[in-house]
């Protein structure tokens, strides 16, 4: 920390306000200030939730990303084999549109198999919102290909956003 120019906190809207004061404060106490490092916080702002099936017809061109009062009042079950599978159910929840948020994690670059898939699909009989990553959905596409004929599965598109100091950030890329 002693040589770093930029240190980002990632996720800092999922942080309750003490917890995120208590990070930075000692943040600031490992960190060199005669190399004036800029201290920055970051979310992942969602952009949408893509249905599967327009991903995966032939012309996926111009795709719009749906709005979230048509999911209002459902479940959404969180499906993901990423680093940290909290964050996502934690993003999908603050949506703020269901009626409650399961996650069903996997470790880390799981590849999804059909196993995955039957176990997901007891999840049916609830009026369900299969949601997962973009990533777990380009490396497991049959699979998910597979479950998005069975439920209504979508995509979680979203992007980095920089939240507190993001103009000193972008000033010393």
């Amino acid at each position: 920390m002693a040589r770093a120019d930029v240190v980002i906190v990632h996720h800092a809207n999922l942080m309750d306000g003490e917890e995120l004061k208590t990070l930075m404060k000692c943040l600031r106490m490992l960190m060199n200030w005669q190399r004036r490092p800029v201290i920055a916080t970051s979310q992942m702002k969602v952009m949408g939730l893509i249905p599967a099936d327009r991903l995966l017809s032939s012309d996926n061109r111009g795709i719009t990303l749906e709005s979230m009062p048509s999911l209002r009042g459902r479940l959404a079950l969180v499906v993901c084999g990423v680093g940290n599978p909290d964050s996502v159910a934690k993003v999908v929840e603050k949506l703020d549109c269901w009626v409650r948020v399961e996650l069903k994690a996997f470790p880390d670059h799981h590849a999804f198999n059909s196993g995955d898939i039957h176990d997901i699909l007891d999840w049916r009989n609830e009026d369900v919102v299969v949601v997962t990553t973009e990533k777990d959905f380009a490396r497991s596409s049959r699979a998910m290909e597979a479950l998005a004929e069975e439920v209504d599965l979508r995509i979680l598109k979203c992007e980095l956003e920089l939240l507190y100091n993001a103009d000193q950030v972008k000033e010393r890329m």
